[in-house]
């Protein structure tokens, strides 16, 4: 289980619409629900 210290900080959701001018009809074309992303560090023994 990941623990919560693990995320540097980078999260969020990947506003398409805004990020490339789309309408609504362009962007539910294509999905009706926003990505989203999460960076996660792992760091420590692999075992």
């Amino acid at each position: 289980m990941t623990d919560i210290s693990d995320l540097n900080g980078l999260y969020g959701v990947f506003r398409d619409d805004v990020e490339y001018g789309l309408t609504e009809e362009e962007t539910t074309a294509v999905s009706d629900h926003y990505p989203v992303f999460v960076d996660v560090s792992v760091s420590g023994d692999e075992d």
